[in-house]
């Protein structure tokens, strides 16, 4: 009887053999599942003043999707970057849910899980090991550093940047295995596409290099290297795209004035390296922001220096790893190429931020390759270990997941972003910044004026700190304070519209009209697509009388940002000037559907309704402006006119002693509480108010004086 030989089964069915192969089919979906569920709480969040105003709330190109935004997202830069399918991907997300967060951040969260099946789909074809792949990936997508490039929504640049990132790198492997071309032309296609997302994309092209030593291809044959030139002029094209863009916006500055030294930017690079490694091996203290360790300007502390030491550690970890591992030589390799030029060894700018969460997206995946490796291993144990083992591993998954929506949560608002950011980093004048801007708009002025003093001290180069204190000391009665920081902001930087609205505002106030629309036609020539600037402007020409100019200001507002409330409310007062009350209230109305809460719109639309004689709805209005703005005597007086017209006497005298009381000198509250004290029963108090009115100028009270006191 002849023996059958038996085969063993293949190392890779064994070493799977710790899930049951019917399991395996469920990993795919649990990989995405957890992804929504981590980041879903997102979706309640708001937009925050940390760039979603700017690229979203105050964008034109995304507020109108139309053929000339089109043209615009892919002919022009924006913040200094070139990313148009961010644009579109943002215009694309308000045509269909408008100016509502959840949508916008349930997008973010959608784009995550795909990239989350990518990193599986990934790593099982590089490790051949769909357990590895499959905690792997469940790592990568509930690490807590994800949380900013996903519960952001300005973030969008990371996942959908990633998204054609992995994709792209998926059908290059399957161009590798599979031999055809397609999948090379659809790797490249893809590799564009996230170049037009984000400029971090251009490192797909040395990482191609990586992906062939981890398939084991010679690196230095003619053919491999001949396919990686598409790549890397493509990568070059919009390298140059990128430098011009920040060129242009001053984020890239001469090597010259005031600038980090050559020392301190291999120390900040360095120290920099380590953080990221750091921050993800322990994602302890994670913040949206992370200034400076130290002041770049002067001399690094001695300690810091200790960092360099690990540049040669890394170049020799590069030379002896490939004599012991492929996976991790191609993990730390992969890791190093996307990471390195976000350090800070090429270009750091006075008081910038060394590291980023959101710049991890994609370089952590050479790290978690790693990881997948370490499980591998971990399989291939006696069964008493590794089941110990991986009980850890199900330990650090169940902690990251929870650590990450805990770190989620943190970015649910404006206030809770940024107090977070300060209560770590309490010298960081970008937050300080923002937080002022806060404060300034919910009315509490001694808050912002504090955060804006800090921010300047911090840094007296930076132009935003000078003209958000500006604006605050304008509102606050400072006015010559107000016109020393906006005109300090002007001279450091000419070239930001934003200095020259916000000095125009302050004009304004002053009643210099021509020379504040003057700051403002200069605004809209250096940016056309401003919205905000042509709605002071139409403020400032409504303020002079030229209220038809002012609603040209207004409509030209509308047409880049068609959904923008003040220019709704702006318009609105300037239609109600020349009498066209109807018209007037649709607009304000409008405002009101868009979300906008001010005293200003309430007053005017409350003067509109008085205009019309439709007395209650005018007291309404006049009432809302009284509790958002007490201080308000005008207000105060023209509810306790409406209060008279309606016959409520009591209360009208009682509005418009408080109208006395803030603005003593107007005649009118004194003329209408004199009636309101006659009508009321009271002749001799109301006589007299009439007398004090007659005396202030009042002619009608005069003549009333005359006939009923006398």
């Amino acid at each position: 009887m002849v023996k059958t030989k038996r085969t063993p089964a293949p190392p890779q069915q064994m070493v799977n053999s710790i899930a049951p192969l019917g399991a395996q089919r469920f990993y795919l979906p649990i990989v995405a599942l957890f992804s929504l569920l981590c980041f879903f709480p997102s979706v309640f969040h708001s937009f925050l003043n940390w760039d979603d105003q700017l690229y979203v709330l105050n964008n034109s190109m995304v507020q109108t999707l139309n053929g000339n935004a089109l043209v615009e997202m892919f002919t022009s830069t924006f913040d200094g970057h070139y990313h148009p399918f961010i644009m579109l991907s943002f215009a694309i997300d308000h045509a269909i849910a408008g100016n509502n967060p959840w949508f916008f951040h349930l997008v973010n969260i959608i784009l995550h899980a795909f990239n989350a099946m990518l990193v599986f789909a990934l790593i099982k074809k590089l490790s051949g090991n769909g357990f590895a792949a499959f905690v792997a990936a469940l790592l990568w997508a509930m690490h807590p550093m994800m949380a900013e490039s996903v519960a952001w929504v300005t973030a969008r640049k990371d996942v959908l940047y990633g998204f054609f990132y992995l994709a792209s790198l998926l059908a290059y492997i399957n161009y590798l295995e599979i031999g055809k071309r397609k999948f090379y032309f659809i790797a490249l296609l893809l590799f564009v596409c996230s170049a037009f997302s984000k400029e971090q994309a251009a490192f797909l092209a040395p990482s191609l290099f990586a992906i062939d030593y981890m398939k084991g291809r010679k690196l230095l044959q003619k053919k491999v290297i001949l396919e990686k030139i598409p790549f890397f002029l493509i990568a070059l094209v919009f390298g140059l795209a990128v430098m011009y863009a920040q060129k242009e916006t001053g984020y890239i500055k001469p090597l010259s004035g005031e600038t980090v030294s050559f020392a301190n930017r291999v120390i900040l690079g360095s120290y920099g390296f380590i953080m990221y490694l750091f921050k993800w091996i322990v994602p302890y203290n994670l913040s949206a922001y992370y200034p400076y360790p130290f002041d770049s300007l002067k001399a690094a502390p001695a300690t810091f220096w200790l960092s360099v030491i690990v540049v040669p550690l890394v170049v020799f970890l590069l030379f002896y790893l490939p004599r012991k591992s492929k996976e991790l030589t191609f993990g730390l390799w992969f890791f190093i190429l996307n990471i390195f030029v976000m350090l800070r060894f090429l270009q750091a700018n006075p008081g910038d931020f060394y590291i980023a969460d959101r710049y991890m997206y994609i370089a952590s995946f050479g790290l978690i390759f790693i990881v997948a490796f370490i499980v591998k291993k971990i399989q291939e144990q006696k069964k008493n270990t590794r089941n110990l083992l991986l009980f850890g591993l199900i330990l650090i998954v169940a902690t990251s997941a929870t650590t990450t929506v805990m770190r989620v949560m943190v970015w649910k608002d404006s206030m809770t972003l940024l107090n977070d950011i300060l209560d770590k980093h309490p010298n960081a004048y970008t937050a300080l910044n923002c937080r002022g801007d806060l404060f300034l708009e919910s009315g509490n002025l001694n808050a912002a004026l504090s955060d804006f003093d800090k921010a300047v001290k911090l840094n007296s180069t930076n132009d935003r700190a000078f003209a958000n204190r500006g604006r605050a000391r304008a509102m606050s009665g400072n006015m010559e304070g107000a016109m020393q920081d906006l005109d300090r902001a002007v001279s450091l930087n000419q070239k930001d519209p934003a200095n020259y609205v916000n000095r125009g505002i302050a004009k304004d106030l002053l009643g210099d009209y021509q020379s504040a629309l003057a700051d403002l036609n200069r605004a809209v020539k250096l940016q056309p697509s401003f919205a905000d600037a042509w709605v002071v402007r139409g403020d400032i020409n409504s303020h002079t009388g030229d209220f038809q100019s002012a609603i040209k200001d207004y409509n030209q507002a509308l047409k880049l940002v068609p959904e923008k409330a003040s220019a709704f409310a702006g318009r609105a007062t300037a239609k109600s000037n020349m009498n066209d009350f109807n018209a007037a209230l649709s607009d304000f109305n409008t405002a009101e559907k868009l979300g906008l809460v001010s005293p200003v719109m309430y007053y005017q639309r409350g003067l509109n309704y008085y205009k019309m004689q439709k007395f209650q709805q005018a007291l309404q209005d006049f009432s809302q402006t009284t509790k958002l703005q007490p201080s308000n005597g005008m207000a105060w007086a023209y509810r306790g006119f409406a209060n008279y017209n309606l016959g409520n006497y009591q209360q009208a005298i009682s509005d418009l002693d408080q109208a006395t009381q803030l603005n003593p000198g107007f005649d009118l509250a004194y003329a209408m509480r004199g009636m309101a004290y006659i009508r009321n029963g009271m002749a001799s108090r109301g006589c007299a108010d009439l007398r004090v009115a007659a005396n202030l100028g009042n002619k009608a009270a005069a003549a009333e004086y005359e006939r009923t006191c006398k």
